[in-house]
C-alpha cells in the first residue's frame, strides 16, 4: 500500500509506461558508459597488451630472468589485487532503499573472487617451480594462503547464495558483517605481505628493463580483464530491462508485474517477495493439511466406535506414516521461514512494523498451531493402533489374530521364526509399527 501511495508509475497508459521502460534502459546504459568503458575498446586494449608482451619475450628471450620477473609481477599484482575493490568508488552513486532486501548472490564480489583465485593459483604454482633455491618461501606460502581464502570465499558465496542481506551494501561474502570484514582484512593482510616481501627477492643486478616491461604488461592485462568482466556484468542490467520490455510488449505481462521486476532488480525485494517461495509452499501444505487431518479423524472415529477390523490396521499405519512424513517436511519449511524472518528482523528492525511482515508472522504462528494439533492427533492414533496390535498380537506364530487361543503367549519356535522372516522378506509392502519400530503382518 505504501509503495502504491508514493509511486504512480503503474497508473501510466501503456504507451507512457513503455516510454518509461525505454527511458530506464537508456539511463542504465548511460550510467554504464559514463566512465568511457567500451567492450570493444577493452578487447582491443587487451589484444594490444598481449601483442606487446609477445614481442618483449621474443626480443629478449635469452636475457630475461624469469625468477626476477616472477617476483616483480608478484609484488605489483598483489598490490593491484589488494586495492582492486577500491575501483568500485569510481562508479556513480545510486539511490538506495534501506527497507529493501537482497540475497548474497545479488551482492557478492564474484568477479573479484574469480580473478583472485586465478591469479593466486598462477603464482602459487609458478613460484615453487621457477625458484628452485627457495621454493617454499614466505611469498609462495602467502600466495597459497590467498588461494585458500579466495576459494573459501567462492564456496561461502555459493553456499549462502540465497541468504538475505542488506540491499545497500555491495561486495558481501558472509551474511554476518563482522565475519565479512574479518575475511577481507585477512585477504588484504596476505596480499600486502606478498607485496612487501616480494621486493626482498628482487636483485637490481639481475633485474632488467625487459622484466619490468613484461611485469607492467601482465598487471595491465589483469586490470583490463577485470574491467571487461565488470562491463559485461553491468551490460546484463540493461539486458534484464530488454527482457522486461519484450515481456510487456509481446507476452502481455502486466504493468504491475513488469514494474515490480524492474524495482526488484534495481532496489531489492520487500519482505513478502523475499519470503514468497516459502510462503507459497506453506500455503499449498495448508490445503494438504486439511485432507491429512480428515484422514486421522476417520481413524479416531473408527477406534471410538470400536469398529476396527484387523485387516484395516495396515492401511491405518500407512496413513499415519504418510502424515508423519508430511509433518516432517512442513516443519522443515516453517523452520526455514522462521529463520528467514528472524534474519530480516535482525537486519532491518523497522520491518517488524511492516504489514507484510506481520501477516507472514501471523500465518506462521497459525500454521505451527495447526501442525502441533496434527502431531497430537497423529500420536493419539498411533498409540491406539499400538494398543490394538498388542491386544491381538500372537507371540507363537507372529502377526495378528482375533481368536484368543491357548498358544498366543507361547514363545515362538525357531521354525516359525524362519518362516516369518521369509514372509517378511518376500512381502512387497512392509508395514512398520510407528511407535516401536516392530514389523508385523496381518494373520
Amino acid at each position: 500500500m505504501g509503495e502504491k501511495q508514493f509511486n504512480r508509475i503503474t497508473d501510466l497508459s501503456d504507451s507512457e509506461f513503455l516510454s518509461f521502460l525505454y527511458a530506464e534502459r537508456d539511463r542504465e546504459n548511460n550510467l554504464r558508459q559514463f566512465q568511457g568503458w567500451n567492450i570493444w575498446a577493452l578487447v582491443g586494449a587487451i589484444v594490444a597488451v598481449c601483442c606487446a608482451s609477445y614481442y618483449i619475450i621474443k626480443d629478449n628471450w635469452s636475457s630475461i630472468c624469469y625468477k626476477q620477473f616472477l617476483y616483480c609481477s608478484s609484488s605489483i599484482v598483489a598490490f593491484i589485487l589488494c586495492y582492486m575493490p577500491v575501483l568500485s568508488l569510481l562508479s556513480r552513486n545510486r539511490g538506495v532503499d534501506y527497507k529493501k532486501l537482497k540475497t548474497i548472490k545479488d551482492v557478492s564480489p564474484n568477479l573479484y573472487l574469480l580473478i583472485g583465485l586465478l591469479v593466486s593459483t598462477f603464482f602459487a604454482i609458478l613460484i615453487p617451480v621457477v625458484d628452485k633455491t627457495k621454493q617454499w618461501n614466505i611469498v609462495s606460502i602467502c600466495w597459497i594462503a590467498s588461494f585458500l581464502l579466495f576459494l573459501i570465499g567462492k564456496i561461502v558465496c555459493w553456499k549462502n547464495r540465497d541468504k538475505i542481506v542488506h540491499s545497500y551494501i555491495e561486495d558481501r561474502v558472509f551474511v554476518n558483517l563482522v565475519w565479512d570484514r574479518w575475511y577481507f582484512l585477512s585477504v588484504g593482510f596476505f596480499l600486502l605481505l606478498i607485496w612487501i616481501k616480494s621486493f626482498k627477492f628482487l636483485s637490481l643486478k639481475e633485474m632488467g628493463f625487459a622484466e619490468f616491461e613484461l611485469t607492467v604488461c601482465i598487471a595491465s592485462i589483469m586490470v583490463l580483464v577485470y574491467t571487461l568482466l565488470k562491463v559485461f556484468r553491468s551490460e546484463s542490467v540493461v539486458s534484464k530491462i530488454d527482457v522486461l520490455i519484450d515481456g510487456f510488449v509481446y507476452k502481455g505481462d502486466s504493468k504491475e508485474y513488469t514494474y515490480r521486476k524492474l524495482r526488484i532488480n534495481r532496489m531489492g525485494s520487500t519482505v513478502l517477495e523475499s519470503c514468497a517461495k516459502e510462503v507459497e509452499e506453506i500455503g499449498r501444505d495448508v490445503e494438504i493439511y486439511k485432507k491429512k487431518r480428515q484422514a486421522l479423524e476417520k481413524i479416531e472415529k473408527a477406534f471410538e466406535s470400536s469398529n476396527i477390523r484387523i485387516d484395516e490396521l495396515d492401511g491405518y499405519v500407512l496413513q499415519i506414516e504418510d502424515v508423519s512424513s508430511f509433518l516432517n517436511k512442513c516443519l522443515v519449511k516453517t523452520s526455514i521461514l522462521g529463520h528467514k524472518l528472524m534474519q530480516i528482523e535482525s537486519l532491518v528492525p523497522e520491518l517488524k512494523e511492516d504489514e507484510d511482515f506481520i501477516r507472514i508472522v501471523s500465518m506462521l504462528n497459525d500454521v505451527n498451531v495447526c501442525m502441533k494439533s496434527l502431531i497430537d492427533l497423529s500420536k493419539s492414533s498411533s498409540n491406539k493402533i499400538t494398543k490394538c496390535v498388542k491386544k491381538f498380537h500372537c507371540e507363537r506364530y507372529g502377526g495378528l489374530c482375533e481368536i484368543e487361543c491357548e498358544y498366543r503367549y507361547e514363545k515362538m519356535t525357531l521354525w516359525n521364526k524362519i518362516i516369518r522372516w521369509s514372509k517378511l522378506k518376500c512381502r512387497k509392502k512392509k508395514v512398520t509399527d510407528i511407535s516401536k519400530g516392530l514389523s508385523y503382518e496381518t494373520k
